[in-house]
């Protein structure tokens, strides 16, 4: 969040990259609309950022940013972003 708290104060525009623990603060990013990148990461055991990282990370992105939405959304959520905006239309696959 400190990087969400930085683009506020200096008025710059925020992708999060990654997003291995997005799920933690997903209701917030959807809320402000933060674009989020998520990679599959095929041996999470190797990387001290992806020690809080969950299968379902992608999942509860999408879920969040549909219930930040006030009109529904037809987009399917197994669709592959490779830059997706907050509020996700599509998940990882």
């Amino acid at each position: 969040m400190t990087a969400v708290r930085l683009s506020e104060e200096f008025g710059f525009e925020l992708v999060l990259q990654h997003a291995t623990e997005g799920y933690r603060v997903a209701d917030e990013l959807a809320k402000k609309k933060i674009p989020v990148s998520l990679t599959l990461i095929d041996s999470p055991g190797g990387k001290l950022e992806t020690a809080g990282l969950i299968e379902e990370n992608a999942a509860v992105l999408v879920k969040a940013a549909s219930a930040s939405r006030s009109t529904p959304t037809t987009s399917s959520p197994s669709r592959a972003s490779c830059c997706g905006r907050v509020p996700l239309p599509c998940a990882a696959v």
